[in-house]
């Protein structure tokens, strides 16, 4: 079945490592990570791997700082384009505070 557009899309817990997509076939994804947070900085991670948690050799973002919302620098978004998955690879997304969301899109 083809896939297309949003395939997950969450905002994690400050602190926890939380799994937010498996690819089920082969598939081209975008990234898209933002801090909605107007007061706040947050330290953001993105990482993928076939196994339950990313090593550290597998995260393609760590502890990449998002600016606060509504900066006149629009520092509050990294997006990361055209990431091949593989059957069974997963992304995981972490943040150090609230209000930060992640978005996979994209299509096979």
């Amino acid at each position: 079945m083809p896939l297309f557009g949003t395939l997950a899309a969450a905002s994690p817990n400050a602190g926890a490592t939380t799994l937010l997509y498996t690819a089920t076939e082969k598939v081209t994804v975008n990234i898209n990570l933002c801090n909605t947070n107007n007061a706040t900085k947050a330290k953001v991670r993105l990482g993928i791997t076939t196994q339950g948690a990313p090593a550290i050799f597998e995260y393609r973002e760590y502890d990449a700082t998002l600016q606060p919302a509504g900066g006149e620098d629009n520092g509050n978004v990294i997006e990361r384009t055209a990431l091949p998955l593989g059957v069974g690879e997963k992304v995981f997304m972490y943040a150090d505070v609230a209000g930060v969301g992640f978005q996979v899109y994209g299509v096979n």
